[in-house]
């Protein structure tokens, strides 16, 4: 066997599907379920949740701001420092996301045929 094969059969895959259906399941540490404050507090995902549902209600956030712009208004507005890669999750989670936008496409592109 080659080293290259050998190092990537004891990899554990991150990924594992569920018994008796198609969905997978994450495998290793859970999430933590909190974040720290700029004071150095915990807080946890329900109140970054409940901020991040106050954000999207308001009407400049409803059809702008992505998880990076929510994460610099979440650490300028109520000090806490989550990291945009979280706010993506939680958001993914409890439907917050916004919808991608469409490509556009040229019109030449289509003259051509």
């Amino acid at each position: 066997m080659s080293r290259s094969g050998y190092y990537k059969s004891c990899k554990a895959p991150f990924f594992v599907q569920e018994k008796g259906s198609k969905r997978s399941v994450r495998i290793g540490c859970p999430f933590p379920g909190h974040s720290l404050s700029l004071k150095g507090e915990l807080v946890s995902d329900l109140i970054i949740l409940k901020n991040l549902k106050d954000y999207r209600e308001r009407e400049e956030f409803q059809n702008w701001g992505g998880c990076k712009v929510l994460s610099r208004y979440l650490l300028r507005d109520h000090g806490l420092r989550v990291n945009a890669k979280k706010v993506y999750r939680l958001c993914r989670e409890f439907g917050l996301l916004l919808p991608r936008p469409k490509k556009l496409t040229s019109a030449s592109t289509f003259n051509h045929l």
